[in-house]
């Protein structure tokens, strides 16, 4: 079995405590973050099957999966990778709220496809908005705390 959380989780500890040096890249370290986050969070819920020939296939099929997103990595850099899964998982949420799933969108007239096509790509696009605008507000919180707490030690506390 290949465990890739390990390597993940040692990825994220790095990326947060590396956190101040790029601090000019518009929250991508945040979302990537995240992004690491949920991806351990989902690899610790899925647990093999009683039978282990099933649990060999799933190792094999997370195994190539993973070959996948490296080669998908490497081809298009890191960032643009985490955006397109981000999409990739916004999208399905938006098909299964409309209890949809890509074949019955594939067999669609090409029409009604068109239009949900647009839907799917008008929500995608203002989720992914909300969500940098959620991070920028973060970052100046925590910019803003920061500065409070530098202050306060170089003038003392009473200055608040």
């Amino acid at each position: 079995m290949i465990e890739t959380s390990c390597t993940v989780a040692g990825f994220s500890n790095v990326l947060e405590h590396n956190q101040g040096l790029d601090a000019g890249n518009g929250g991508k370290t945040e979302v990537f973050l995240s992004y690491l986050k949920e991806e351990m969070a989902v690899s610790d819920d899925v647990s093999a099957g009683p039978d282990d020939r099933a649990a060999a296939d799933s190792d094999t099929e997370k195994a190539a999966e993973y070959n996948q997103d490296i080669a998908a990595i490497k081809e298009k850099g890191i960032v643009a990778f985490i955006i397109e899964q981000r999409e990739k998982r916004i999208r399905e949420e938006i098909l299964a709220s409309m209890g949809l799933t890509e074949e019955a969108l594939a067999e669609m007239p090409s029409e009604q496809r068109a239009r949900i096509e647009k839907i799917i790509a008008e929500e995608i696009k203002k989720r992914m908005s909300a969500e940098t605008l959620m991070q920028d507000n973060k970052n100046r919180k925590s910019d803003t705390a920061r500065l409070m707490a530098a202050v306060t030690m170089e003038m003392g506390p009473g200055i608040f």
